[in-house]
């Protein structure tokens, strides 16, 4: 899927992003492994300069109901994130059906997050 910056410039660029990310998410089924060449292959027609988001993790994974003999994890990371621009998702620990989301970005594309959180929290 190719969107362009202009669909997340306005005051509900974030709103959109986050649904983008959601619908993406929730179309995913057992088969999506079956297509990873696919998915591949369409990294090599991206154009010059395109910038990916890409997302870690699942809600679906239980991480937080394992246990290896020490109980259960107080928090979870999904370390792979740390490379480059990234999102991850876990469910949240208390079970309740939250869900944990971690970023990795530039300082500052961090620092517009940050704002942009802090705004949407004041309204």
């Amino acid at each position: 899927m190719s969107l362009t910056a202009e669909a997340f410039m306005d005051e509900r660029g974030f709103v959109a992003a986050a649904r983008l990310v959601t619908d993406l998410v929730e179309g995913l089924d057992e088969s999506v492994a079956w297509k990873s060449r696919e998915l591949l292959a369409a990294f090599s027609t991206l154009p010059l300069g395109a910038q990916l988001l890409s997302v870690a993790g699942s809600t679906r994974f239980g991480v937080y109901g394992l246990d290896f003999g020490w109980g259960r994890p107080e928090r979870v990371a999904i370390m792979s994130i740390d490379q480059g621009e990234a999102i991850s998702m876990a469910e949240s620990r208390d079970g309740n059906g939250g869900v944990e989301i971690g970023f990795s970005l530039k300082k500052h594309e961090m620092d517009v997050l940050i704002d942009l959180l802090n705004e949407g929290f004041k309204n």
